[in-house]
């Protein structure tokens, strides 16, 4: 099964601050953080005893909690919107990925845009939100616009 920590991986946005994001909002779960911490050994690309702590099993969610902030502050900053868009983005791959019927489809919309704040760039998947102008979209609509906004955002830098 695919997850919003798998699409970010793939699409190399999983660093230690999205991870850390994540993780404090229950986004990822600690085998995927171990996994994270594995791969990282792996390919010798961050060799930091958190990390090797990570790969540890059995680790509270405390202690997960405290490695991923440790190694957090020690990477480059990223602003807080950018991780939240990364997390949506994944979410809505995630979603889109399901084939789930389109009533299913619409009930998680409402549901992602409730647990992510509520927002502006999904504003419309919620039936009470109409457009200014008054022309309606509909909620699959601005969800496959979102989409393809966030993935030229996140994916294609300079692009958007």
């Amino acid at each position: 099964m695919t997850t919003p920590a798998i699409v970010l991986h793939e699409a190399g946005l999983l660093d230690w601050p999205t991870a850390a994001f994540g993780f404090a909002r229950r986004w990822m779960s600690a085998p995927e953080v171990e996994t994270l911490a594995v791969n990282r050994l792996i390919a010798e690309t961050d060799l930091a005893p958190e990390v090797v702590a990570l790969t540890s099993s059995g680790l509270s969610e405390i202690d997960i909690s405290e490695h991923l902030g440790a190694l957090a502050q020690s990477s480059a900053s990223i602003d807080d919107t950018v991780v939240l868009d990364r997390w949506l983005y994944a979410n809505l791959v995630v979603l889109d990925k399901s084939m789930c019927g389109d009533e299913t489809t619409r009930t998680r919309l409402n549901e992602i845009y409730a647990e992510f704040g509520y927002p502006e760039i999904i504003r419309y998947v919620a039936p009470h939100n109409i457009p200014p102008d008054g022309v309606t979209i509909s909620a699959l609509d601005c969800f496959h616009n979102a989409l393809v906004q966030l993935r030229v955002e996140l994916l294609e830098p300079g692009a958007g």
